[in-house]
């Protein structure tokens, strides 16, 4: 009786989709392992039991799992009646059908229905057979009460559909229109759309086998991409391969076309053996793979025709029989010209759900106080239905006083005109003054940055920026997605109006990012004091010949960036200095970017006490000026950079130090021990470097660099692993990469290949953790934008039937820049990861375990790495 109130009291959390209750000696090497297979490659989390059976008693782990299913299959076989396991699942089904709502589904293979019911047959003989042995009859009772019951149910029969293949589809089919139909995830949190998805949804004709091509179409913020989601996420498991491309337009701007193309072929074809290497449309197996498969694909946010046209994805007859394309813009015409089959065009929100959507984000929870109801639909009435408008209006009046609000309405009431950008602009009005400054900040030069980069350069700026960080993200203006910083579109347009309206002359403005006017402001010298900021993508630029006092006159200059997308190839440069290069630059400044650089030196009288960023790649300089404040240099592909300056030692707060393919740099000074990073891949000329004692360093790349002197720098590390590490709790991972074929030899375990393997001491949980070396090397050069490699290290037991072996840890460390390695590289690697430790080693005391390294490459890509020879050396306390 306790146990069933406790059932009935709580469902229990929901850790399967689907549970399968079998007679093994019938169906487990046939339909049951086909159902199985099938149910996985449509992504439906599914229980089945594979051990073999004793006892009399079903098993605790069984009972849970069914328990923490949400749908039961019953296939019904021949034998399954004579299993006490089987009939004891049967009853714990009906039991959670009946306590929790379980959903059950029977499958008569090979079986009649009413022979289950009526118990006869070979159902009746089993049944009677156990009756005999079983001394309870209370249970062999309330096995005949479930068999009956489930023969009721509405469920399959194999005699109807004679392909079994056919049988496993339609039955695969069922359980996921039932999943789907009792998932409560999609409305959860999803306020007033839910009409809009169900429509898109019509417009793909699912029940069809025809291709069909949806455009979502709409102004920013109005909810294009969460209607695009929420479809997505409802019937991808319907097909044999999805995809949802996010950010085109953005994505284009830092890879190719045929990059996107790729990755998003090699998520639907999910193949490893398929493709070409990278995966093409021009080879024709790719097409009649695609051809054959029903596929599921979202392109999000595209800006025009000419995008879709490049990503080659928008036909009709490149995808098999009933795949459905949706693709999202604000432009119309991006979709007709495309040749969409339908378009729906978002609406805005009703009344009703606006102000659901705006007491959500302004109360944190549906019941708003009575004396804020007028306010709050007056708040509504000027959103007009912009979700976005919405959630940042609220977002900003959260936990803010009723005087805060009137002060709000007072000001949109004197906006005559309620645009988007408006309604946003309040949230932007409530900031105080520094606060405006960051966002505008991070809307001309940090959206869509590296989070910790970002706030490394911002707070050289503002005395209490993570603080007002905060601000911005609780009132929905920034958002922090995969360490990356990011603001909506409208959000940065609205930004771009800001700064706009503080002059009709683009010199006397704060922050400059438009090619036009920063063109004319730098060609004509109409720079200002005013003027704080400049972006340019160079990219978009003519060429341009800048003289040496050009910005003379920006006394405020803090962010310099002349940069080029990731995707712009062309080496012809586009901006020229005199061959006395600039004689000014602010003392201000705190980020200096400019690519291609064209002098050979920085302004003589440059005081770069405030940098923190100085990057300057592929350019012309000769000698670099860093000041004390800097924490990140960039200095690649500068062919005339031969040294550094000897006072680099003293910086206090430098990190990052990026020199890669520095090709006439000869030496590195002694190294100040704040440097954590630094990079030096394929300096051919490095010879020499000096590494202080008190060095703190995580990450050493110098591959390529083959003149370079190891013996100092193997004898630190050699120290750093054997002592350091061994005798205190380093918490950092520590990588190196240097040109070679030879693992140190005090890795007193190595081997050819890429495995080795060692016996533990019997006291291995007195030690303190594992380095590692391998040697590998890249038989073809790799692509430009796989030049990040992630190299694995797993490390095995063998279990205990020696049949198989156990996976006890992996490890993954990132070797950056590695763009082309045509000869042997040596990477010794230190993890200090628990797990890597005594609880996880300390039970194969005296055991023997293997490691086994490898290169995670994309699917259709492996083998690109070969991994020569391996080593490992275990630390002692």
């Amino acid at each position: 009786m306790a146990s069933s109130f406790s059932a009935s009291a709580s469902i229990p959390t929901r850790k399967y989709d689907v549970f399968i209750s079998f007679r093994g000696e019938d169906t487990r090497d046939n339909f049951t392992s086909h159902l199985y297979a099938d149910l996985c490659r449509k992504k439906v989390l599914t229980f089945v039991d594979n051990n073999l059976r004793r006892g009399d008693e079903i098993c605790s782990s069984l009972l849970k799992a069914i328990e923490e299913s949400k749908l039961s299959v019953i296939v019904f076989s021949e034998n399954y009646a004579s299993s006490k396991w089987c009939l004891d699942e049967l009853v714990k089904i009906l039991e959670c059908k009946e306590m929790n709502g379980q959903t059950v589904i029977p499958v008569f293979y090979h079986v009649n229905p009413s022979h289950v019911r009526n118990q006869t047959e070979t159902i009746g003989e089993s049944i009677g057979e156990l009756e005999l042995v079983t001394e309870k009859m209370e249970k062999v009772k309330r096995w005949r009460a479930a068999l009956k019951e489930v023969a009721t149910l509405t469920g399959w029969h194999s005699r109807n559909i004679r392909s079994e293949s056919e049988l496993i589809e339609a039955i695969a089919g069922d359980i996921l229109n039932k999943l789907y139909k009792m998932s409560p995830g999609h409305s959860m949190n999803l306020v007033g759309i839910e009409e809009q998805i169900k429509i898109t949804e019509s417009l793909l004709c699912m029940e069809s086998q025809e291709v069909r091509i949806i455009g979502i179409w709409g102004m920013g913020g109005i909810g294009k991409t969460t209607i695009a989601r929420a479809v997505f996420d409802r019937i991808c498991n319907q097909f044999e391969g999805f995809h949802f491309l996010a950010n085109v337009r953005e994505n284009l701007r830092r890879y190719t076309a045929v990059d996107l193309r790729n990755k998003l072929l090699s998520k639907i074809l999910d193949e490893d053996n398929l493709l070409e290497q990278p995966p093409s449309l021009a080879v024709a197996f790719t097409k009649d793979c695609l051809r054959r498969k029903k596929v599921l694909i979202v392109l999000d946010d595209v800006e025009n025709s000419r995008q879709l046209q490049e990503l080659s994805l928008g036909v009709h007859d490149l995808f098999g029989p009933g795949s459905k394309i949706l693709v999202t813009s604000r432009d119309k015409q991006v979709l007709i010209k495309n040749g969409v089959d339908a378009i729906y065009k978002v609406q805005g929100l009703n009344n009703h759900d606006a102000l659901r959507l705006l007491i959500l984000n302004a109360f944190k929870k549906n019941c708003p106080k009575r004396d804020h109801i007028e306010l709050l639909e007056r708040m509504v009435d000027y959103a007009k239905g912009n979700p976005l408008a919405l959630i940042v209006l609220g977002s900003s009046l959260y936990d803010r006083s009723k005087e805060k609000w009137y002060s709000a309405l007072n000001k949109l009431g004197k906006v005559p005109n309620p645009e988007i950008q408006r309604v946003l602009r309040i949230s932007y009005d409530g900031l105080d003054g520094e606060q405006q400054q960051i966002f505008l900040d991070i809307a001309f030069f940090f959206n869509g940055a590296e989070w910790n980069h970002a706030v490394k350069v911002l707070d050289s700026c503002y005395s209490s920026l993570q603080f007002d960080l905060s601000i911005l993200i609780d009132k929905s203006l920034i958002t922090i997605s995969q360490n990356t910083l990011e603001m909506h579109d409208i959000l940065q347009e609205m930004a771009y109006s800001i700064v706009r309206e503080e002059s009709k002359n683009p010199g006397k403005r704060s922050r400059l990012c438009d090619h036009e006017d920063i063109y004319h402001v730098l060609k004509k010298k109409k720079g200002t004091e005013a003027v704080e900021g400049i972006c340019l993508d160079i990219s978009k630029m003519p060429e341009m010949h800048l003289e040496s006092d050009t910005f003379a006159r920006m006394n405020s200059l803090r962010f310099l960036k002349f940069y080029h997308p990731f995707y712009f190839m062309d080496s012809k440069d586009k901006v020229h200095l005199p061959l006395s290069g600039l004689k000014y630059l602010s003392d201000e400044l705190k980020y200096l970017h400019w690519h291609r650089f064209p002098a050979k030196s920085l302004p003589r009288n440059f005081c770069a006490e405030n940098i923190v960023d100085l990057t300057l790649h592929s350019s012309r300089v000769e000698q670099l000026w860093t000041g004390v404040q800097v924490r990140f240099v960039f200095a690649m592909e500068c062919d005339n950079l031969v040294s550094l300056p000897s006072f680099i030692e003293k910086l206090p707060v430098l990190k990052y130090l990026k020199l890669n393919y520095c090709k006439s740099l000869l030496s590195l000074p002694e190294l100040p021990p704040s440097l954590e990073f630094l990079e030096a891949v394929g300096c051919e000329s490095l010879e020499t470097l000096s590494i202080g004692k008190e060095s703190n360093f995580w990450y050493l790349n110098f591959a390529n660099c083959f003149k370079l002197d190891q013996k100092p720098l193997l004898a630190d590390t050699q120290l750093k692993i054997q002592v350091t590490f061994s005798s205190s709790s380093s918490s950092r991972e520590v990588t190196i990469i240097l040109p070679g074929s030879e693992i140190p030899g005090w890795f007193c375990d190595q081997s050819m290949g890429s495995s080795v393997a060692i016996k533990l001491p019997t006291n291995c949980h007195q030690h303190n953790g594992f380095a590692f070396g391998m040697v590998f090397v890249f038989p073809d050069p790799p692509t430009e934008l796989q030049c990040n490699r992630i190299f694995i290290c797993e490390c095995h037991a063998r279990g205990e039937n020696d049949e198989h072996h156990d996976v006890i840890f992996n490890l993954s460390t990132c070797a950056y820049e590695l763009r082309s390695v045509e000869s042997d590289q040596m990477l010794l690697l230190y993890n200090p990861c628990e797990f890597v430790k005594r609880d996880c080693i300390s039970q194969y005391s005296g055991k023997e375990i293997s490691f086994e390294f490898y290169l995670d490459e994309p699917s259709g890509l492996q083998n690109r790495c070969k991994v020569k020879r391996c080593g490992v050396y275990l630390l002692d306390e």
